[in-house]
């Protein structure tokens, strides 16, 4: 079973390189135009939510999520977006981290949920 736990900042200073490392995985595999430091300022500036992607039994981390919300369509319905997921190689929980971010988009009232991440 998955779980998904919010990142603090603390934590996310602790683990900068794991964290800077998997987004560059990303940012490598889309040709991106960003760089880490740019996630990391909209992370710590509250403007997206990092989750770390857990083994709910033992906390082992597979990996990490970035989440935003915004008002989507003509009817400005609360939306979930998963905008990154990273994952460590040889990990498959795709599965459990699908139902996991659905938990979190009832939590938050989210009407829609979307996926935007490679």
């Amino acid at each position: 079973m998955v779980k998904l736990t919010p990142v603090t900042k603390d934590s996310l200073r602790r683990n900068y390189s794991y964290f800077e490392g998997g987004m560059q995985d990303i940012i490598n595999k889309v040709k991106a135009k960003f760089i880490p430091a740019d996630i990391y300022h909209q992370v710590l500036s509250g403007e997206l939510n990092l989750f770390w992607v857990e083994d709910a039994s033992d906390g082992e981390r597979f990996g990490f999520t970035v989440l935003s919300q915004y008002a989507s369509g003509y009817e400005k319905c609360p939306t979930l977006v998963v905008d990154h997921l990273w994952l460590r190689p040889g990990v498959d929980v795709f599965l459990e981290f699908g139902a996991a971010v659905h938990d979190i988009a009832q939590e938050t009232e989210m009407e829609r949920l979307e996926f935007n991440s490679s």
